[in-house]
This record gives C-alpha cells, structure tokens and sequence, in this order.
C-alpha cells in the first residue's frame, strides 16, 4: 500500500474532522466549473505556475479544497469550512493537496511534486531552525532594538503620506 493509499491524501481541521482530497476526473471538472479558471488537467504544464499560484495564495488553495471536499461537507458553507483552517490544518491540507495531486497526474509528474515538497519542508525545516538559533543568540536589548526597529520600519511605510 502506498502512502496515498495508507491516508496521504487526508487532511484534518481544527475540530479533527477528516477531509479526503481525493481527485477524480468530475472533482477536477467541478473545480473548473466553480473557478472558471483553475485547471487541474494543466497543473503540470511548462513552468508549473497554475500549481505554484494555488500553493502560493492560500485563499485561492482554500476556495480549490472546498470545490474538492464540497460532496463531504453536507450542509456546510464555504464560510463554515473555513473558519475550522487554522494554521496547522491549512499547513496540512497544502500537503494533503500536493499529495492528491500527485496522486491523480501522470505518474512522472507525481514524483516531482512530491519530491518538490519533501525539498521545499527540508528548506523550511532548515531555515526555522537557523532563524531560532539567532534568536536564542540575541540579548534582551538586542532583540528590543530589532522589535522597535521593525515597528517603525512598519509604521513608516504604512502610515499616511505625509503633507508638505
């Protein structure tokens, strides 16, 4: 049994409810009908760009999912399914949906999404750990510095243009 058989394809929300992300052919025309725009058939051509807008704006990820998870939602709205994605089912449900596809696209296309996403956690994983380590260098002053610093770095290219 493979991993997308042995459950890869799965996804829980916020409240453990189980989500399955498995793809076929109507779901794939049901997400295009829903979108107007969003092809799964083309998620593999050229550059990978239609695969690397979904990954790359969770609103658009979430709004493909639900047209996905819609047949198990039962009553549910879209508002109601997205108010149980908090961070870590929403992290989930990316993988999840980069498993369903793999799943679902030719054979050659599947291995390098997954092996896309293996490098892609490794490079997280190895970045997470290299910003914590600066962090648990930094003194008490530095890090107030830092904080004051990005505070009004952000307050002065958000606040209103000034009048001269």
């Amino acid at each position: 049994m493979s991993q997308l058989e042995a459950g890869g394809l799965l996804f829980r929300d916020k409240k453990g409810r189980e989500w399955n992300l498995k793809l076929d052919a109507g779901i794939v025309d049901d997400v295009y009908d829903a979108t107007g725009e969003i092809d799964l058939y083309k998620i593999g051509d050229s550059d990978c760009s239609l695969y690397v807008r979904i990954m790359g704006d969770i609103r658009i990820l979430t709004n493909v999912v639900w047209q996905i998870v819609k047949p198990q939602a039962g009553d549910m709205t879209p508002r109601q399914f997205k108010e149980l994605l908090d961070g870590r089912a929403q992290e989930e449900m990316g993988k999840a949906f980069t498993r369903a596809i793999a799943d679902f696209s030719p054979r050659r296309l599947g291995q390098m999404l997954l092996k896309g996403m293996k490098k892609t956690e490794e490079l997280e994983s190895a970045l997470i750990d290299r910003e914590t380590a600066k962090l648990e260098m930094m003194t008490l002053e530095e890090a107030e510095a830092k904080i004051k610093s990005s505070i009004s770095a952000a307050r002065s290219s958000n606040g209103p243009a000034s009048s001269a």
